[in-house]
């Protein structure tokens, strides 16, 4: 799981989407969501622009749902049931997931592994794709099926 959170309450800077996406569209909304999920120097300008004209293509009404549904969300009774590894990765600067929520869903999950990667935000699979694949890769082969 990558920057996740069992607790949707917990999630920040979600509030003023839909008004984001009122007075700017949905370009305007991506343009501002950047500064969000990514470093200035995390991405080429290539890898930039990709991101943000694919964020600026999902409909509105898809985010919004999304978000309104994360955010209603508490798993936290049901975590300390599972009991399949599960491998958490977040970025140390997530303005929306504190990396404190984060460390709570690491306790609660019996079989967790846990890694924070430095000069990350939330858009961490992107930015450090290569980083994340070889700590999942080695996750997986100390947990093969």
């Amino acid at each position: 799981m990558s920057n996740g959170a069992h607790k949707g309450g917990t999630i920040r800077n979600v509030e003023n989407w839909r008004r984001m996406f009122d007075e700017m569209g949905p370009k305007g909304w991506s343009v501002a969501m950047m500064k969000d999920r990514f470093f200035d120097d995390n991405l080429t300008p290539e890898r930039r622009r990709w991101y943000e004209d694919n964020q600026a293509s999902h409909p509105r009404e898809s985010t919004l749902s999304a978000i309104a549904l994360l955010v209603g969300a508490d798993l936290s009774a049901r975590l300390p049931d599972l009991r399949q590894p599960v491998l958490l990765l977040h970025g140390d600067s997530s303005p929306f997931i504190p990396v404190s929520v984060m460390t709570e869903m690491h306790a609660l999950l019996p079989r967790s592994e846990f890694q924070v990667f430095a000069h990350a935000k939330h858009g961490l699979p992107y930015s450090h794709g290569a980083e994340c694949a070889r700590v999942l890769r080695a996750f997986l082969e100390r947990h093969p099926a």
